[in-house]
């Protein structure tokens, strides 16, 4: 747990600039990957995903909860664990590659929205679908 806030710690000067799909991408494969060993600037990296992507979830979901929402951004299932959420912006990043250029944050809210969109007014009667 320490060595997990020292990375927190030590990626927060970095996450003062804007980082594009790309960047935000790579970081994260890192905090996904397989292997439990990283050298400290692939575990800074990692850190930075966790943080960027973590962050953006607690905002997006706070406002989503707040009493004064920002609108029906998402609307993911209850608790939905940090590291599902760095793999659903993997995912979404990895299915759109055209889009790495773009500004990470907006990305994330996209893979958000598509992984956990919120049910249309005319849909809201219907069953759930189960996700694929």
């Amino acid at each position: 747990m320490k060595r997990l806030l020292w990375v927190v710690a030590l990626s927060w000067p970095l996450a003062g600039h804007a980082m594009d799909g790309k960047q935000l991408l790579n970081a994260c494969r890192l905090l996904l990957r397989e292997q439990p060993v990283l050298s400290p600037d692939e575990s800074v990296q990692a850190g930075l995903c966790g943080g960027y992507v973590g962050g953006i979830w607690e905002l997006l979901d706070y406002l989503r909860v707040s009493k004064n929402p920002a609108g029906g951004l998402f609307c993911p299932p209850d608790r939905v664990q940090p590291i599902q959420a760095v793999r659903v912006a993997v995912r979404y990043l990895e299915k759109h590659p055209d889009l790495l250029r773009y500004r990470a944050s907006q990305q994330v809210l996209r893979a958000f929205q598509e992984a956990f969109p919120c049910p249309s007014p005319a849909n809201q009667n219907r069953p759930e679908e189960p996700a694929g």
